[in-house]
């Protein structure tokens, strides 16, 4: 693993310094790895703060190659705007450095803007932001895909959800489950004419075990930002069902149609928990993965899922103590591979960690 030191925080010195040996930025080349590796992880403060806003909650993150700014979003409701946090990524020929850059406050134009649960991100061009919200089963407020203004945080629209995504007074059965709902995000690559978004947790009515949260699909919807009236396309998606809860709090564009799946799991429930998290590489125009987006509920109907392959998992590899990673973005380039980062939720807790974990192909 690559070594890492961190400098004190200040708006004009470099919070963190991590050894390596890159120069250039580009895009992941093609096809994609097929073994991930850690190289590097840096931890903030507990008490890191931009702008006087302590930075935590971070469950999105998304990397702009052209500015080097590296974009994150807070799920926390605890101020009255929900808050983007952005980092400027500088390299020189041994170290990459992380600054602090700038915080943007979303702003909704309702009187429960404090209410966003903004979980995914991704910058579609200089005027418009896309914000994943997982939003609430009881309905007070939904789950969804909003797009705002990136230099004044102000709403611009809402992508369409299908209904059978959000509980109704008449039926409450049905939808997201409780803080389980949009939490991943990411264009499509390299073109951006395509959104994908999945949610975390089966849905209600899509659940083989109502007394398991996480037994059964998860549904991975494709939105056509040239036509945005309802998603496109809609596939099913099998986590993993070996640990006692199981989620996907992300999920990243490749190349077109070609997506790689974060799967987060709790392996221990109680503090300190021990999780687990592992990536897949999953092509969505998979032919014979059923299209499911004229199926309100799955359980007992005959479809079959996206089929998927193991590309990193935290228990083999040298990382150890594995955070509440939420956010997998691409990374600069170094020495001619790919990077990924990671970024870990600490739920502002002090048992836990604001982490950038960085992963390059083996």
């Amino acid at each position: 693993m690559l070594k890492t030191k961190l400098l004190i925080p200040s708006v004009l010195l470099p919070i963190l310094l991590l050894q390596t040996t890159s120069r250039s930025f580009s895009s992941p080349p093609l096809p994609p790895p097929t073994s991930w590796q850690v190289v590097a992880k840096i931890s903030l403060p507990s008490n890191f703060q931009i702008q006087a806003h302590r930075v935590g909650g971070l469950s999105g993150i998304f990397y702009e190659t052209t500015s080097k700014i590296l974009w994150t979003v807070t799920d926390a409701r605890r101020w009255p705007q929900s808050k983007v946090f952005t980092f400027k990524l500088e390299y020189s020929d041994n170290s990459v450095q992380i600054f602090p850059h700038d915080v943007l406050s979303l702003h909704r134009g309702t009187k429960n803007s404090e209410a966003l649960d903004a979980e995914g991100i991704a910058l579609l061009n200089k005027d418009t932001l896309f914000i994943s919200h997982e939003g609430s089963a009881s309905g007070l407020f939904a789950a969804g895909i909003s797009a705002f203004n990136p230099k004044t945080g102000q709403v611009l629209y809402a992508l369409p959800i299908p209904h059978y995504f959000l509980p109704t007074p008449e039926n409450p059965r049905q939808g997201i489950q409780q803080n389980r709902g949009f939490e991943s995000l990411s264009l499509s690559s390299p073109n951006k004419d395509y959104l994908y978004t999945a949610n975390e947790s089966p849905l209600i009515q899509d659940l083989s075990d109502p007394s398991n949260a996480s037994s059964g699909p998860i549904r991975i919807l494709k939105f056509s930002l040239k036509n945005t009236d309802s998603p496109t396309e809609q596939r099913a998606y099998f986590p993993d069902q070996d640990a006692i809860f199981t989620s996907v709090p992300d999920l990243l564009c490749y190349y077109d149609s070609l997506l790689l799946v974060l799967e987060r799991q709790i392996l221990w429930p109680i503090e300190p928990r021990k999780r687990r998290i592992r990536i897949y590489s999953v092509d969505f125009s998979q032919p014979d993965a059923t299209e499911i987006r004229n199926l309100d509920s799955l359980s007992g109907k005959k479809y079959t899922p996206l089929s998927k392959t193991l590309i990193f998992d935290s228990q083999l590899s040298n990382l150890q103590n594995v955070e509440n990673f939420e956010g997998i973005s691409w990374g600069p380039t170094w020495n001619n591979k790919p990077s990924l980062i990671l970024v870990s939720d600490d739920n502002f807790s002090k048992s836990q960690k604001t982490e950038f974990l960085f992963l390059v192909p083996k």
